[in-house]
């Protein structure tokens, strides 16, 4: 079984004392498209621009074709942004 695209694990971002994304988890399979609906206010933004590691999560893990980029620096990020992007609605 191959690993999924993208998997974000029990993600978690706080800004000050209000967490805006509370543990959550999303598994996209790989040549598949997945749409993240929600409320205004939701956090789908939030929770797309943590995946692309352009907002650092307070917690949890971001997987990209099964290998851990929670914690790369900027630099060793960027081989991986090439297989990333995140298509906003507007």
């Amino acid at each position: 079984m191959t690993d999924p695209a993208l998997e974000l694990r029990q993600i978690t971002k706080r800004f000050d004392a209000q967490t805006v994304v509370d543990r959550v988890d999303l598994v996209v399979p790989r040549n598949e498209v997945v749409g993240l609906v929600g409320e205004s206010g939701s956090g789908k933004t939030t929770t797309g621009l943590m995946a692309l590691r352009l907002i650092e999560p307070t917690g949890g893990k971001i997987l990209l074709g099964g290998q851990d980029i929670t914690g790369l620096s900027q630099k060793d990020l960027k081989p991986f942004r090439r297989q990333m992007q995140v298509v906003f609605q507007d």
